[in-house]
């Protein structure tokens, strides 16, 4: 059967990609979790605080057990240069606040990979 409109790459790429451009999906391990279920819903700027290194730490801890053993240096170099290399606009982790602000999020996880 041939593609008909809607299935046709061409008509899902240029109606679904738009959308989706310029946004990193990822898993855990990210520091804008929510600690009441009222913030589930919001975007990482609507939160009513932004996360604390400590925050973020136990985050880490808790998702990426075995960041603690890492070393913490090359996974902020290789995050900066990812988010470098690749426009992000927008990050959505399986858990936790969709991060509107991803400059912002690296400082973050930047201060509670490193302290």
């Amino acid at each position: 059967m041939p593609p008909t409109r809607s299935t046709s790459p061409n008509f899902i790429k240029s109606r679904m990609y738009p959308r989706v451009q310029s946004t990193l999906f990822v898993s855990d391990g990210f520091a804008f979790s929510h600690y009441d279920s009222a913030e589930c819903i919001l975007l990482s700027h609507e939160l009513p605080k932004p996360p604390t290194a400590a925050e973020a730490r136990l985050v880490l801890d808790l998702a990426l057990y075995w960041s603690r053993y890492a070393d913490k240096a090359a996974i902020v170099t290789d995050l900066a240069e990812m988010l470098r290399r690749c426009e992000t606009r927008m990050i959505c982790p399986a858990h936790g606040s969709v991060i509107t602000e991803p400059s912002k999020l690296f400082a973050v996880m930047d201060a509670a990979l490193r302290g």
